[in-house]
C-alpha cells in the first residue's frame, strides 16, 4: 500500500482499548495514564509480545549504560514509550539519551506517516529528547527491480535495514557500495523463491561475505539453510 491504512489502524486500537476497559466509555477500571500500570495494561490489550522484551532489554541495558539501537520505525517509537513508562522517573532521560531509533529513509520521509512527530510527542509525554537516525541507503540505481520497490513505496520493512546500513556508516563505508553489493546479492538469488523479504536476504549475504556459489547454496534450503550457513562463517 501506498498509503498506510491509518484510520483502519486506529478503530482496531480504539476497539481494543474500549474492550479493555482503557478508553473513556469502558470499564471504570482504567488505571492511571502514564504509570507502570497503565502502559502493562495498554500493551496486554493491543501490545506485541516482542515489545514487553524489547522494553525489558533496554530498561536493563540503560541500567548499565549499554548504548541501545532499536532497528525500525513506529514499533521500535512504542518500545522506546513503554520503556519510559516502566522506567523510574529519574532514569528517563538517560534511557532516552542512550537509545536510539535507526530506520531507513524510505520510512522517515514517507508522506503518509510521521515519525519525527510522533517521536516528538513522545518526548513531550516524557520531557525526554528521542534519538533518531536515519540512514543513507537507497535502492534508486539497483538493477533489481524487488529493490527499486522501496523506491516506488511499495515496499517499507526492511527487517532492521535501516539499523543495519546505519550501522554500516557509522564504520565509515558508504551506503552506495552497500546499495551495490545487495544489488548484486539479489541478483544472484533472483532465480530462487524466498518470499517477499530480497533486502534481509541480501543483506545476510553482505554480511557473511558469501559468493553467489555459496549464496544461492544456502538459500536453495530457505532461512534455516541460510542460518546454519552463516553460523558457520561468523
Amino acid at each position: 500500500l501506498h498509503q498506510p491504512a491509518h484510520s483502519l489502524k486506529s478503530r482496531l486500537v480504539d476497539r481494543g482499548l474500549n474492550a479493555a476497559g482503557l478508553l473513556p466509555g469502558g470499564s471504570p477500571n482504567q488505571g492511571d495514564h502514564g504509570t507502570a500500570r497503565h502502559a502493562m495494561a495498554v500493551l496486554a490489550a493491543v501490545g506485541d509480545p516482542m515489545q514487553a522484551l524489547a522494553a525489558g532489554l533496554c530498561l536493563g541495558l540503560a541500567a548499565r549504560a549499554v548504548p541501545v539501537v532499536l532497528a525500525g520505525g513506529s514499533q521500535m517509537a512504542a518500545v522506546l514509550a513503554l520503556a519510559l513508562a516502566l522506567a523510574p522517573p529519574e532514569q528517563r532521560a538517560a534511557l532516552a539519551a542512550g537509545s536510539v531509533i535507526a530506520t531507513t529513509g524510505w520510512l522517515a520521509h514517507d508522506r503518509g506517516s510521521n515519525l519525527q512527530l510522533l517521536l516528538g510527542r513522545i518526548g513531550s509525554h516524557w520531557g525526554v529528547e528521542p534519538q533518531l537516525a536515519v540512514s543513507r541507503l537507497r535502492f534508486d540505481r539497483c538493477r533489481s527491480s524487488a529493490l527499486r520497490d522501496y523506491e516506488r513505496g511499495y515496499v517499507k520493512e526492511g527487517v532492521g535495514a535501516g539499523a543495519l546500513a546505519w550501522l554500516w556508516e557509522l564504520s565509515g563505508r558508504e551506503p552506495q557500495a552497500l546499495a551495490a553489493t545487495c544489488d548484486a546479492a539479489a541478483g544472484a538469488l533472483q532465480p530462487l523463491t524466498l518470499g517477499r523479504r530480497p533486502a534481509l536476504w541480501s543483506m545476510v549475504a553482505v554480511v557473511c561475505q558469501c559468493s553467489p556459489a555459496a549464496s544461492c547454496w544456502a538459500a536453495r534450503s530457505g532461512p534455516l539453510g541460510w542460518l546454519r550457513h552463516c553460523r558457520a562463517r561468523c
